[in-house]
């Protein structure tokens, strides 16, 4: 079923499923879709589209505030235009509260003159993540690892191995992978050998700065 976030984090059902009554086809879809459905069935209704949007803007708005203001930020730096319009048009899309999350931080640090290093690029980034991949570049960054590593090698005090990323963002060893695979794709990590071991690269630690308090 799908979500949307009111509020800081409490999520409340954009639908309701079902359940056990039945109801009639074409009635649900309409009250489902709203008053823009049409008779193909591929057009999201305008009256729904727009309340989970605005929802989810709200729901950007305050947290990017939050941020601010937990950094003490005073004044904030003017931001482009076109990456405005672009943080806000793909984030008000998005209800998912990790994504929601790395949204705002993205827009917090463009906002804060201390931080500002967004770039167009990261943007089109986080609009290719799922929240396996934001967790596993938040536990990343918390954690001061430089590398993940598969259980063949030894790994040091700033390296991580796939097992024990599993176990930290409960997730199965397959999906860790799948997400280091993927941040590899986005030209945030490196596989730098034939095994599984993967490094930061240059560009994903700038990411990080982008999106977090990251050295």
């Amino acid at each position: 079923m799908e979500q949307s976030i009111i509020g800081g984090g409490a999520f409340t059902p954009a639908y309701r499923d079902a359940g056990p009554e039945s109801h009639e086809i074409s009635g649900y879809l309409i009250g489902l879709f709203g008053t823009g459905a049409r008779e193909s069935g591929e057009v999201v209704g305008d009256s729904w589209l727009s309340e989970v949007r605005k929802s989810n803007r709200e729901a950007l708005r305050r947290r990017t505030e939050e941020i601010l203001r937990e950094r003490k930020v005073g004044d904030v730096s003017g931001l482009s235009p076109n990456l405005a319009i672009q943080i806000l048009e793909l984030g008000q899309d998005e209800s998912r509260a990790a994504l929601i999350e790395i949204w705002a931080r993205l827009l917090a640090n463009a906002l804060d003159p201390s931080r500002n290093n967004l770039r167009l690029s990261f943007i089109a980034i986080v609009k290719q993540m799922d929240p396996q991949d934001v967790m596993l570049n938040r536990r990343i960054v918390h954690r001061g690892y430089r590398a993940v590593r598969d259980e063949a090698g030894v790994a040091a005090s700033s390296e991580a191995t796939i097992s024990l990323l599993a176990n930290e963002l409960n997730l199965s060893e397959v999906a860790v992978i799948a997400s280091l695979e993927h941040l590899e794709d986005l030209g945030i990590l490196a596989n730098i050998s034939d095994s599984f071991l993967w490094e930061t690269t240059s560009f994903g630690r700038e990411f990080f700065r982008a999106c977090y308090r990251y050295r």
